[in-house]
């Protein structure tokens, strides 16, 4: 039985010129704004205050949910140390409904030793937080480890032990994107976000960083309940467009430095039908060609194209498969992982290096 479609917290900038949750109002329940910002621009925590906090610095309505992430991803990016201790001091004067613990991401390339050491940095920063921040809610992250014993013992700690209402799951996208030793890859990450889940509950999971029309329409069939996204933003400050079957395109004529797939006329009269179809497309304008429209004005500006990539990561791309490549097989994947559980998670783990990745399809779709 398919559950409600997850929830998207919308990834945006303290500084940000566009301020959807205005645009959009039944459409966005959830905002979330980066600490790196706070944590690197002097002065950053003095305009915000002189507003009257964050919710107001940001125009937000009551009914809006605000979290604040830690910044974790851009601070491992960077290669800095930030102290937990400035996170705390931040978090203690900053207005919000959910902060994310300082975190720092383990990735697929990190060796046993490195994880082991990340994990253990990550829970000492939950613990130091909550125990620092007893009035405020603080989301423990569980990142992507090549090893189930981690995702047992984080959850006994998390939610046995300390009784975390909210996980979550932080590095899904990056085991789907790899290159080497793809296949397995891609199908370790599903699993093992359906393994955290089975220990959880899935309606207390959220996974980080996951806003492509692509992995939302895939997190729907895991039955997950949110998801933050940015890359409505992102896409467009390139000249992109998200198409809601998947993948991303061109529509401008600046220079193309990677992804370089231009708009097809295919595509476009495709796109033009879907909005054709819905009663109140919000982009619209008194303009009676809505394809002269889209190419002419949406596509040619960053604010409008960046509401467009939000209108259809928010409606759309919940409903709509991915149509071709990689992410289709992906999806079709996640149909069969979700019926999964626990100690077959199990079995299947154990053989993944020993086994085909054809046999192991087998053994999914038969199970």
């Amino acid at each position: 039985m398919q559950t409600e479609l997850p929830d998207i917290v919308i990834g945006d900038v303290l500084q940000s010129n566009i301020r959807p949750w205005k645009i959009f109002k039944d459409l966005i329940d959830n905002v979330i704004i980066s600490s790196y910002e706070f944590l690197m621009k002097k002065g950053a925590v003095i305009r915000v205050e002189r507003k009257g906090g964050l919710r107001n610095f940001l125009e937000l309505d009551s009914n809006i949910k605000l979290w604040l992430d830690s910044g974790g991803f851009q601070i491992m990016k960077k290669g800095l140390n930030i102290p937990i201790e400035k996170v705390e001091k931040l978090y203690r004067i900053i207005d919000a409904d959910y902060y994310i613990s300082l975190d720092y991401p383990t990735t697929p390339n990190d060796d046993p030793k490195l994880i082991e050491k990340k994990i253990k940095i990550n829970v000492h920063n939950f613990k130091y937080l909550q125990s620092k921040l007893q009035d405020k809610v603080i989301i423990p992250v569980i990142h992507y480890s090549p090893r189930l014993d981690d995702y047992r013992k984080l959850v006994r700690i998390y939610v046995n032990e300390i009784g975390c209402d909210i996980i979550a799951f932080g590095g899904f996208v990056p085991p789907l994107l790899s290159v080497k030793g793809t296949k397995k890859s891609r199908l370790k990450g599903i699993l093992a976000l359906q393994y955290l889940t089975n220990l959880v509950e899935r309606n207390r999971v959220h996974v980080m960083g996951v806003g492509a029309a692509t992995t939302i329409s895939i997190l729907n069939v895991l039955q997950i309940k949110s998801t933050d996204s940015a890359a409505w933003r992102v896409k467009a400050a390139y000249g992109k467009i998200i198409l809601p079957w998947g993948g991303e395109r061109h529509v401008t004529d600046r220079k193309v430095n990677f992804g370089r797939k231009k708009l097809t006329k295919e595509e476009f009269n495709e796109l033009v039908n879907l909005i054709n179809m819905v009663k109140n497309f919000p982009l619209k304008s008194d303009h009676e060609n809505i394809q002269e429209y889209l190419l002419n004005v949406v596509f040619r500006k960053f604010e409008l194209r960046a509401l467009f990539n939000l209108w259809i990561v928010l409606t759309l791309s919940k409903k709509i498969p991915p149509k071709t490549g990689t992410f289709k097989s992906i999806y079709h994947l996640a149909r069969n992982i979700i019926k999964l559980d626990q100690d077959q998670i199990e079995e299947i783990w154990s053989k993944l290096d020993r086994i085909k990745q054809t046999d192991l399809l087998k053994y999914i779709n038969k199970n």
